[in-house]
């Protein structure tokens, strides 16, 4: 486990707050499914462009930082937040 739940909650928070809460993450994968009615392959690209294109802003930079660079870096757990 790469972290995938944390990367899934930071798309989500960085979606509401770029869209004022307008645009989250279900939306995005909504509209995925919805135009590609399964016959089309969703990567990275066309996530972007779903994201922008409901309001959410350019996904390319933290999708990126999510997807291609390890975990630990970005998701590193406070020792003292277990206390």
């Amino acid at each position: 486990y790469d972290g995938g739940f944390l990367a899934a909650e930071a798309l989500d928070a960085h979606l509401r707050e770029e869209s004022g809460g307008k645009v989250a993450l279900i939306d995005v994968l909504t509209a995925l499914c919805r135009d590609a009615r399964g016959s089309v392959p969703v990567d990275e690209s066309s996530f972007v462009r779903a994201a922008s294109s409901l309001g959410g802003g350019d996904l390319t930079p933290l999708l990126r930082e999510l997807v291609h660079t390890p975990a630990p870096g970005r998701f590193a757990l406070d020792s003292s937040a277990l206390e």
